[in-house]
């Protein structure tokens, strides 16, 4: 699914918003039991992935040390 920001709420608001519904797409890929376990890591890494192209997008206007500590958790 691609990002999607809305037109009522804060750019900001909606940037941290897509990177929490990635991270729990992730999680619960990693949770699945539906599919086996390399498809669920494929499909983990893949909303990984999105985040960080996310976080690389805005990251010019993070300020350093919180754009450091984003890259180190991602």
């Amino acid at each position: 699914m691609a990002f999607a920001l809305t037109n009522s709420e804060p750019a900001t608001t909606g940037i941290v918003r897509v990177l929490a519904e990635e991270m729990e797409n992730a999680k619960a890929h990693l949770n699945a039991d539906n599919t086996n376990y390399d498809e669920r890591i494929h499909e983990c890494r893949k909303h990984l992935k999105k985040s960080r192209s996310l976080l690389r997008a805005v990251s010019p206007k993070l300020p350093p040390r919180m754009r450091k500590k984003a890259f180190v958790i991602l």
